[in-house]
């Protein structure tokens, strides 16, 4: 199996639109903390598509979730770093503690994947890569991203990124775009393929606005 590594470049989506679970009104988001961690182990223990698309709708209402001041950007550093040095170990503790925090990190399944995969585990690297194919699938198909009206839902910079680069797709500008109460990033990319650039729309209205709360 040829596996692509992405190193610096990855550290720096509505989902499908049918309607997921209710979440009760809750202050502290006990809720959502308790649906999110029953779809976690959903995802472990089957395979249903429908939980990534929901997964991906919930976490943003939990407590773990925190777009912009989360620790996934240094531990993901630390991950890749540990892949670049051929240090399985480290490049999978890093993973998971990523998991811990945000169960659906492309980044971190990634890493997960390549260094089960490099540590002779191809069982356990099979099912971050299944793991992996199912939430690039839910962004797939939240939209297709080429206007505003049909935006790739995302619910962090990092996992906007990261998909990208996991379609092969080089990053060539980003922009913050406002229309009709929604936040977008407008991402320039590039085909390194065919050489052909065009831009991308991301929804990320739900990390805009949550993303910033701690601040106020």
């Amino acid at each position: 199996m040829k596996v692509l590594i992405f190193v610096s470049a990855i550290l720096l989506s509505a989902c499908a639109t049918k309607p997921g679970r209710e979440i009760p009104g809750a202050p502290d988001n006990s809720a959502a903390n308790a649906l999110y961690e029953e779809l976690v182990e959903s995802i472990k223990t089957r395979d249903n598509p429908a939980d990534f698309a929901e997964i991906r709708r919930i976490y943003i209402h939990t407590d773990k979730y925190k777009p912009y001041f989360g620790p996934e950007m240094s531990l993901s550093k630390t991950m890749f770093n540990a892949l670049q040095a051929e240090n399985w170990d480290q490049c999978i503790e890093s993973s998971e503690q990523i998991l811990n925090d945000n169960f659906i990190s492309l980044n971190a399944h990634y890493g997960a994947m390549v260094c089960f995969y490099k540590s002779e585990k191809a069982d356990k690297g099979e099912k971050h890569r299944s793991i992996l194919d199912g939430l690039l699938d839910a962004i797939r198909v939240s939209g297709d991203g080429r206007s505003a009206q049909t935006a790739f839902y995302s619910t962090s910079t990092a996992e906007l990124r990261a998909f990208l680069q996991l379609q092969g797709l080089e990053i060539v500008d980003q922009a913050l775009v406002h229309d009709q109460g929604r936040a977008f990033d407008l991402m320039g990319v590039r085909d390194p393929q065919s050489g052909e650039e065009f831009s991308l729309y991301f929804d990320i209205t739900a990390q805009w606005a949550r993303g910033f709360k701690g601040l106020e």
